[in-house]
């Protein structure tokens, strides 16, 4: 099997000689496209030099055909060229060992004479069958008639060895390059192939069940991330199973308690431990304790169904007022119990929304009992609504100790109890908030929570307002 070590550092490697040889390529057109660019450019200055020279001896009267071979012999060993001139038909040359037959060059002579402009080529002569050369044909003018024909050849090996020079220094250079590349793509590869190695090894541990591994990396670069969000799942992973395991013992307390209770009841009336006159009181607070676990069997029940098979939402319009009032005289005797301050502040007008009522209602409910179980003696509970664009705005606040800011965004979680101490609330399966939010984000509503000292605890969510409300009396 491939490792992913192995199969990047093929990658690499194969990028890395593919783009050598297409870099390579590129320079070497590039720089054969420079010089003969170049070469052409010297060559066309060169006969331009001499044109001018020799146009000022006429010009003088100083011009003879000695002076002429004499200046073309200088040209050709200054330059590395061949020197040639055609005056009519004409052939001149600074070695007397061949001549041109002129109908040759007739092309040429033909192209001057209609564009009075240099031609600049590549071409073979029949004198020169074993050589190419890079040839300028240019017209040599004499107070602006042209008069001649000046013929520049340079041997392409001449220039192609120059080319060559430039292509070996540039190829010794990028074989270095591609040498220090190769070296670092290998160690970088590995190393980064060693991380994900321990990562993975990592998984295996968490996959057993040991939370306390964690992975200690100095990059900064995606791999380290990854390595700081490993970390971070671990972190999450080992709170959630602190919370379960926490769960399951609080659950099985629970669970324990009232059917410890139930049993005793029943045993003392079944063995009559328990007077008959006292069988109507025991057996009611055995029947609270089977109604107290039949609610946390239900809230267990309904929010796993909750969160697997999804709600089933059946949207009506309904006063959302009216709906927190009801509700809240579920909780009078308690409230009076504690002896807490109700206090209302309600928006003024419509406040009709879309949900399913049942299921607000629950939201409402749990979100009261939240706030009666935890306000303080003599405190304040405080009923607030508001309206913002198309959403009605529902606060529910308690006065009383606050929830620390470590767990407030923990309190969402399934079996997450805002109490420390169990003893102070043993009503509570830790699950009212959770089918609180799994209720509002079915209906895609939100719902936030505000805590401080002075505050105390608030819990704020948002409904939609009716449809029909919204077509026929809409918000400015």
């Amino acid at each position: 099997m491939k490792t992913l070590y192995s199969r990047l550092l093929l990658l690499s490697l194969s990028a890395l000689i593919i783009g050598f040889v297409i870099l390579t390529a590129g320079l070497n057109f590039a720089m054969t496209t420079y010089f003969v660019e170049d070469n052409h450019r010297q060559m066309e200055a060169l006969a331009e030099s001499f044109n001018v020279l020799i146009a000022e001896k006429i010009t003088r009267g100083e011009f003879s055909q000695e002076l002429l071979i004499s200046e073309m012999k200088s040209l050709e060993e200054y330059a590395d060229l061949k020197v040639w001139l055609l005056l009519g038909d004409t052939f001149i040359n600074t070695d007397n060992s061949f001549s041109f037959d002129v109908s040759e060059l007739s092309d040429d002579i033909k192209s001057i004479g209609e564009t009075k402009a240099p031609i600049f080529k590549t071409a073979r002569y029949a004198q020169f069958p074993d050589e190419q050369f890079y040839s300028l044909i240019y017209p040599f003018d004499i107070g602006g008639e042209t008069v001649s024909i000046i013929y520049l050849n340079r041997a392409t090996p001449t220039v192609e060895k120059s080319i060559s020079k430039i292509n070996k220094i540039t190829l010794a250079a990028l074989v270095i390059a591609l040498l220090y590349a190769g070296v670092t793509i290998f160690f970088s590869t590995k190393r980064a192939s060693d991380d994900i190695r321990h990562l993975n090894q990592g998984v295996k541990f968490v996959a057993k069940g040991n939370f306390d591994y964690q992975f200690k990396t100095e990059r900064k670069d995606e791999i380290g991330e990854l390595c700081q969000n490993f970390n971070y799942m671990i972190g999450e992973l080992k709170a959630q199973e602190d919370t379960s395991r926490r769960f399951i013992s609080d659950l099985s307390h629970d669970l324990r308690s009232p059917i410890t209770s139930i049993k005793g009841y029943i045993v003392g009336v079944l063995d009559g431990t328990i007077p008959p006159e006292k069988w109507e009181k025991y057996l009611n607070i055995a029947k609270q304790e089977t109604d107290r676990l039949t609610k946390l069997i239900n809230d267990i029940l309904d929010l796993s169904k909750m969160q697997s098979d999804g709600l089933v939402i059946n949207k009506t319009d309904f006063d959302i007022h009216g709906m927190v009032l009801n509700v809240l005289d579920r909780f009078e005797e308690r409230i009076a119990k504690k002896d807490v301050e109700v206090t209302f502040k309600l928006a003024e007008g419509d406040t009709m929304v879309e949900g399913d009522e049942s299921l607000i209602e629950r939201v409402v409910y749990n979100l009261l009992d939240n706030a009666v179980k935890f306000v303080d003696e003599d405190g304040t509970l405080e009923i607030m609504t508001n309206s913002k664009e198309n959403k009605i705005l529902v606060g529910i606040r308690n006065s009383g100790m606050p929830i620390p800011n470590d767990k407030l965004s923990k309190i969402w979680q399934r079996f997450s109890k805002l109490d420390a101490s169990r003893g102070l609330n043993k009503q509570s399966s830790g699950l009212g908030l959770s089918i609180v939010k799994e209720i509002l984000d079915a209906h895609g509503e939100k719902i936030d929570v505000y805590s401080n000292d002075y505050l105390g605890v608030m819990f704020v969510f948002s409904m939609t307002r009716s449809a029909f409300k919204r077509e026929n009396h809409p918000i400015v």
